[in-house]
């Protein structure tokens, strides 16, 4: 998961893994609300992608929050 999550990430952003299941992601030098928006779209499709377990398609779901400090 956390390389999916990178994947949809920027460059310099960082994905950092909590605890089980749940991860924190900070990117910086986001200033307008949309590319939080953006951002959170490319996740959610990154985790809804279906991967193959052993023959098997695996279809993950997640819920995803975030805290928006920019815009000057």
């Amino acid at each position: 998961m956390s390389a999916r999550l990178t994947n949809a990430l920027r460059p310099g952003d960082t994905v950092s893994r909590r605890s089980g299941d749940e991860f924190v992601i900070l990117c910086e030098d986001l200033s307008e609300e949309g590319q939080v928006e953006g951002l959170a779209v490319r996740l959610d499709d990154s985790i809804a992608t279906p991967f193959d377990l052993e023959g098997i398609a695996v279809e993950l779901s997640a819920s995803i929050g975030i805290a928006f400090a920019g815009g000057g």
